[in-house]
C-alpha cells in the first residue's frame, strides 16, 4: 500500500439480536453547573496507594493543576495558583489546622494517610464561607467508622545502608527512620454510633555533617607561628593587648596567658590533625526525633433530622540535637525542642426541612512550637 493512497474496504455488518445493548456512561459531568469554583478532588484510593515521603496526606495536592511544590517530605510547602508559598487555607472536617498566631498560615497538622477519606483543593472562585486565603482552600475529611470493623497496621523503614554518603562527610551519617501505625474503625451501636481511631508514630535519627573551626594543638599552647589566616591567606599576627606590641615569633609567653582563657579553651573538641592549619573539626551530629500522631472520631445519629460527630487531632513530639563538644553546657549546637498540637472539633447537623440543613461547628486548638 502506497503512502497517502486511498483504499477501499468492504465491511459486512450482521444484524444483532434484540437483547444486545450499548451503554455509554460517564462518572463525572463535563461541566459543573452548580458552582463556579475551580477545584480538584483527591480520592481515598489515590491517598492510600500513591507513594508518599513521610506518608502525609496534604502532599498529594500537587496532583492538581496550578500547584508548585517548594519543599519536600514533612516540611513540604506549596505555592498554588500563583499565590505565595504557605498561603493556602487548610481545614480538617471544617476546622482550621493552620498556624495563624505568627501571621503565616502554615499547615500545622498534616493528617496521616490512614486517617483521611478525601480532600478537595479549591483554587479560585470558591464560596464566601471559604475566604481568608490568597492562594487556595484545601478541605480534608477524616474517615468515619462503619457498621463493620475494619483495621490496618503498617511500618516503613529507611536506614544508613540505603543512603549515599554526603559530600565532605568523613563517614556516612547515621540514618534510622521508622514510620509505623495502626487504625481501627467500626460500630459502637449499628446504624447509630461508629468510631474511627488512627495512631501513627515516627522515630527518626538523622546525622548532619558539621565542620567547625577550633584551635589546633599548637594554638592551644599560645604558639601561632606559621598559622595562616584563612580569610587573608597571610600569617596570623598576635599582639600584646596591653602594649600593642607584637609577640616575638607570634608566640604568647606562658606568663601572659590568662588561666581562665586556658580553661575555656579546653572545652573545644580536639582538632582532626592534618585537615588544615585553621583547625577544622568535622563530625556527624545526630538529631533524634520522636513524633506521635493521633486521629480519633465518633459519629452518632440521633434520628432523621439530627446527627453529630466529634473529632480529635493530637501530635506531641520532640527533637534532641546531640552536642558535639565534650562538655554539653558549652555546646552551641545541641538543644532539646518540645512541640505539641491539639485540635478538637465538634459538628452538629440539623435538617430543618427537606431543603434546609443547619450546621453548627466548634473547633478548639492548642499548640506549642518553639
Amino acid at each position: 500500500m502506497l503512502t497517502a493512497s486511498i483504499s477501499t474496504v468492504d465491511v459486512t455488518l450482521q444484524v444483532g439480536l434484540e437483547t444486545q445493548t450499548v451503554n455509554v456512561e460517564a462518572s463525572l459531568p463535563l461541566l459543573e453547573t452548580e458552582t463556579s469554583a475551580v477545584a480538584g478532588m483527591v480520592e481515598n484510593k489515590s491517598i492510600t496507594y500513591l507513594p508518599l515521603v513521610d506518608r502525609r496526606s496534604a502532599q498529594l495536592q500537587r496532583l492538581n493543576g496550578f500547584v508548585v511544590q517548594t519543599n519536600s517530605g514533612a516540611n513540604a510547602t506549596f505555592a498554588i495558583a500563583g499565590g505565595r508559598s504557605n498561603n493556602a487555607d487548610y481545614t480538617v472536617d471544617g476546622g482550621t489546622v493552620q498556624n495563624l498566631l505568627i501571621g503565616v498560615p502554615t499547615l500545622i497538622f498534616d493528617p496521616p494517610v490512614e486517617s483521611v477519606q478525601e480532600f478537595n483543593v479549591a483554587i479560585s472562585n470558591y464560596s464566601a464561607e471559604l475566604g481568608r486565603s490568597g492562594g487556595a482552600v484545601v478541605q480534608m475529611t477524616t474517615k468515619s467508622g462503619t457498621n463493620s470493623f475494619h483495621g490496618s497496621a503498617y511500618e516503613y523503614l529507611r536506614n544508613t545502608v540505603l543512603q549515599a554518603q554526603p559530600e565532605f562527610a568523613t563517614s556516612n551519617p547515621i540514618l534510622r527512620y521508622n514510620l509505623f501505625g495502626a487504625s481501627l474503625g467500626g460500630p459502637i451501636k449499628k446504624n447509630k454510633t461508629q468510631f474511627f481511631f488512627n495512631y501513627e508514630g515516627r522515630r527518626q535519627v538523622v546525622a548532619t555533617p558539621e565542620s567547625l573551626t577550633v584551635p589546633n594543638a599548637q594554638e592551644l599552647t599560645g604558639n601561632f607561628n606559621g598559622i595562616i589566616d584563612p580569610k587573608t591567606g597571610t600569617q596570623v599576627v598576635v599582639k600584646n593587648p596591653l602594649t600593642g606590641q607584637l609577640f616575638a615569633n607570634n608566640i604568647i609567653p606562658t606568663t601572659s596567658q590568662d588561666p581562665v582563657g586556658l580553661k575555656l579553651a579546653a572545652f573545644y573538641p580536639q582538632n582532626i590533625e592534618g585537615t588544615s592549619p585553621t583547625g577544622q573539626f568535622v563530625v556527624n551530629d545526630p538529631a533524634s526525633t520522636v513524633v506521635d500522631a493521633y486521629v480519633a472520631r465518633i459519629d452518632h445519629v440521633f434520628g432523621e433530622k439530627d446527627r453529630i460527630f466529634g473529632r480529635l487531632l493530637a501530635q506531641p513530639d520532640h527533637t534532641l540535637q546531640a552536642s558535639v563538644f565534650p562538655t554539653a553546657a558549652c555546646d552551641t549546637l545541641g538543644y532539646l525542642q518540645h512541640d505539641y498540637y491539639y485540635n478538637a472539633s465538634g459538628n452538629w447537623f440539623h435538617n430543618s426541612t427537606a431543603n434546609t440543613i443547619n450546621e453548627f461547628r466548634l473547633t478548639y486548638t492548642r499548640r506549642q512550637y518553639l
